[in-house]
């Protein structure tokens, strides 16, 4: 008889990582998440183990109950606590519902499950309970540094749809505060130089620099201003949380900056001869088709963050705004001029 392995949170990211993984060493699944057919789509490539799929809310006492009493009668060998919620900011902005929903999926979920798989396990002699922590708990206060404490790198990660004037923006924002750029066509470029654009292999390899860079840069104290396409959606969220795991793992700080603008101003600026340079999009139909499959001027679901509508807002001026918000260096001090 094969083992038996609960996951929660198993439709993406760590949680189905944990499930591929777990079926490879011969383990029948049961596997748990909001979205139905998200699971439903991963049991198929599960192949030679047995799946069951469990659509269930925990930041709700219903989800929580359905999961636990599953824990309860099935003989499960190993119970992978994984769910999680995107809420990253400070707890002094940390909406009520948005409170109580974390503590719900982080906190109340785990415990009831644990409580309800613990007697099996101890009454068959094996067990193993796995709880993945939330990049949450590494998040640090926004700001400055105090003077004599050790500080740690910070990125400042630029989002908005192409064209929008991240690039040049990001420019300002260095000059000011002598962050390192790490643009978005850095990646893409050498990316598509190798793989067809946004095919499988593209997006691994593209997310796998932008890891591999935040890695070396957390290890070496390097602070950056990133540019980046936010699409929306959860799929993208979990891809951009994998990216920037080693900065909250490392104790960094991610600032969210969205840059927006009128439609109109965003198409012509589309079509400006500079973005060829470094093979951007220019084309606006191409654009409009983008725009048509994703949400390209939605808001990416962490925090701290700030929006700044450029259309009206020179570079220099928006850069002056980031530095301002958050504190960075190159901010006015109190009692200086």
């Amino acid at each position: 008889m094969s083992p038996l392995a609960r996951v929660t949170g198993a439709s993406s990211g760590i949680g189905r990582a944990f499930a591929e993984h777990l079926a490879a060493d011969s383990y029948d699944l049961i596997v748990v998440g909001r979205r139905e057919d998200r699971l439903m789509a991963l049991a198929p490539a599960l192949p030679g183990v047995a799946v069951q799929v469990v659509a269930a809310d925990l930041s709700t006492d219903e989800g929580i109950d359905t999961v636990a009493e599953l824990c309860a009668s099935q003989p499960l060998r190993m119970l992978v606590n994984n769910a999680g919620v995107a809420h990253y900011m400070p707890m002094v902005e940390l909406p009520a519902e948005k409170a109580r929903e974390l503590v719900q999926v982080k906190v109340v979920a785990p415990t009831m499950m644990t409580r309800a798989a613990l007697a099996g396990m101890i009454a068959r002699g094996a067990g193993t309970i796995v709880n993945v922590a939330g990049m949450i708990a590494s998040l640090r206060p926004v700001g400055g540094v105090p003077r004599g404490k050790a500080r740690h790198m910070q990125l400042v990660y630029l989002y908005g749809p192409p064209g929008v004037g991240k690039l040049t923006v990001a420019r300002e924002l260095v000059a000011l505060t002598g962050f390192k750029l790490f643009h978005n066509h850095l990646a893409v470029n050498l990316t598509r130089t190798v793989f067809p654009h946004e095919s499988a292999p593209y997006f691994r390899l593209i997310r796998r620099i932008w890891r591999d860079v935040f890695t070396e840069a957390v290890h070496e104290n390097v602070d950056l201003v990133c540019t980046a396409v936010y699409r929306g959606g959860a799929e993208h969220d979990a891809a951009v949380r994998g990216m920037l795991e080693p900065i909250y793992t490392g104790n960094g700080t991610v600032l969210y900056v969205q840059l927006t603008c009128t439609h109109d101003e965003w198409l012509s600026r589309l079509q400006q001869e500079s973005r060829q340079a470094l093979g951007k999009l220019t084309d606006p139909t191409g654009a409009l088709e983008l725009s048509e499959r994703f949400d390209l001027f939605a808001t990416v679901p962490f925090q701290p963050g700030l929006r700044i509508d450029t259309t009206g807002t020179p570079p220099s001026v928006a850069a002056k705004q980031i530095v301002s918000h958050f504190g960075l260096p190159g901010a006015p001090q109190e009692g200086r001029c």
